[in-house]
């Protein structure tokens, strides 16, 4: 017999009878009060007698008495800054020419390092990140385009943003390891900082932009980076135009801010024996590449100021020689690489000697196929294909450059 909810009422009934023929109900006798105490309706308002320290501060407070207020105003970049124009807006606000793909002397590298086992170790860390870790967190509820009427139940599992950090860290803990086994010297003269936070300034076209943000990991060496290109290949910056983005400002999208500090460091803020090779982000937001890569080209541009000013001073103009630094954001399936050459600092024209950058984006590891119910039983599940491990040979070129052959 199927206990419904009418059966459920007729059986309380009855046993509510009994329980309180059993347990009558009886009403207890109030104690007696003395007379000097005295005995307040509680709904009755009052005034409470406020202590003078318990009273709430003044809501009128001046601004420019709060700790790191300038006068000056200065424009912020910080991770959640998006240019409207993409790289373009980063070209002009780094002053900076854009290559397609790696340079040469990265690129070399490729496949230097391996490992017999390196594909399997790859499909077990895209699993870990995408199916195998424990957690079971509610994930925000699925709306597909290509069937807007479906009612996906609400799912628990692996948030998108620690499956991003899986994935970066376990392939930067593989590529540390495999590294290591191939350059010895490495494991000792190498430093791997975590969540370092970075800060620079610089001024463009007579305006102070002030950058800050903190990466995910950051690897640096006893040497600086060596440069991507040849002083002929530099001077030929001249020639080249960067694009125009008349009417609008390259700073539309900054934000202006009286409170900041003008300090340059990469998590260091005095001189190190170490300096910047590569720091790894996450890309956790829902951008698309080209608003990425000018988020990575800005990161370079603090880092090589911080680095340039640490080396050759704070006042230093004209650069004895370039500096050069790398990076690899993540994403859910792939990764995406900037390799950045500050050659000047005179970012008050466009004209003159540029800095230089090497975008190679879109590097996918594997591809992510979401369930699709409504197309039969072969599309219940989540599908994974399309492995490829280019993008992590890429990553193991840029963490083995620059590194000494030993």
């Amino acid at each position: 017999m199927r206990v419904t909810q009418p059966l459920l009422k007729q059986i309380a009934k009855p046993f509510k009878r009994a329980w309180a023929a059993k347990y009558p109900y009886q009403v207890k006798e109030m104690p007696d009060i003395p007379d000097d105490i005295e005995i307040s309706d509680p709904l009755k308002k009052t005034e409470w007698n406020r202590r003078k320290d318990l009273e709430p501060a003044s809501q009128s407070v001046d601004e420019k008495e709060l700790p790191g207020y300038n006068t000056q105003p200065v424009w912020e970049f910080t991770n959640i800054n998006r240019f409207i124009e993409g790289i373009k807006q980063a070209q002009n606000l780094t002053k900076t020419v854009v290559y397609s793909g790696m340079p040469e002397s990265v690129s070399a590298l490729m496949n230097e390092v391996e490992h017999p086992d390196q594909n399997d170790l790859l499909k077990r860390i895209i699993l870990q990140s995408q199916v195998w870790d424990p957690s079971q967190q509610k994930l925000p509820r699925r709306i597909d385009k290509s069937c807007i009427k479906w009612n996906f139940q609400r799912e628990y599992g692996i948030p998108r943003n620690k499956s991003i950090h899986i994935l970066g860290t376990n392939m930067v803990r593989l590529a540390n390891s495999l590294i290591n086994a191939r350059y010895p010297a490495a494991f000792k003269d190498q430093q791997l900082i975590i969540q370092p936070a970075f800060d620079a300034f610089y001024t463009f076209m007579g305006e102070k932009i002030v950058i800050k943000s903190t990466s995910n990991y950051l690897l640096m060496g006893p040497n600086p980076l060596p440069r991507f290109t040849d002083e002929d290949t530099v001077r030929r910056t001249n020639d080249e135009v960067i694009p125009d983005m008349y009417p609008i400002l390259p700073t539309i999208d900054f934000k202006s801010t009286h409170f900041y500090d003008l300090i340059n460091n990469i998590g260091f803020r005095s001189s190190t024996e170490f300096h910047p090779h590569i720091f790894i982000t996450s890309n956790c937001d829902y951008w698309n590449d080209d608003s990425r890569q000018a988020r990575s080209m800005m990161y370079c541009l603090a880092h090589t100021i911080a680095e340039a000013r640490l080396r050759f001073g704070k006042d230093v103009q004209t650069l004895p020689e370039p500096i050069c630094v790398q990076t690899a954001s993540v994403g859910e399936t792939g990764l995406n690489f900037v390799f950045f050459q500050l050659n000047t600092l005179d970012f008050s024209s466009q004209s003159g000697v540029k800095n230089q950058a090497w975008l190679d984006t879109g590097n996918n590891l594997y591809t992510k196929i979401l369930s699709q119910p409504w197309n039969g039983e072969e599309f219940l599940n989540h599908q994974y294909t399309d492995f490829t491990a280019e993008p992590f040979s890429k990553l193991l070129a840029v963490m083995q450059y620059g590194l000494n052959p030993s």
